[in-house]
């Protein structure tokens, strides 16, 4: 599968887990689709994170701690993003 497909999917899979969407409005994301994981402190994934994390989140088996260090490689700081990340994965590899 290649790299946006990997992104466009988990896009979609956010969707049906009812998470947020929304549009980087400003910085080098501008205009990118962003995944909210928590808009109250404005923390989000956006599509360069998601690509960024593409190959290595399209790994079975992953444990919890090498999906977070992989999170916190592309965002850090953003410890709300963690939860919401491994439930897409976890999706993703239950359907692949």
């Amino acid at each position: 599968m290649e790299t946006q497909q990997i992104v466009d999917y988990w896009f979609k899979t956010a969707g049906v887990l009812k998470f947020e969407f929304g549009t980087v409005k400003r910085g080098p994301a501008r205009g990118q689709r962003l995944i909210w994981c928590n808009r109250r402190s404005g923390k989000f994934l956006h599509e360069t994170h998601l690509r960024e994390m593409a190959a290595k989140l399209s790994e079975r088996g992953l444990s919890v701690r090498q999906l977070n260090a992989e999170i916190q490689r592309v965002a850090p700081g953003r410890p709300c993003t963690h939860r919401k990340m491994r439930e897409i994965y976890e999706r993703f590899h239950a359907a692949h």
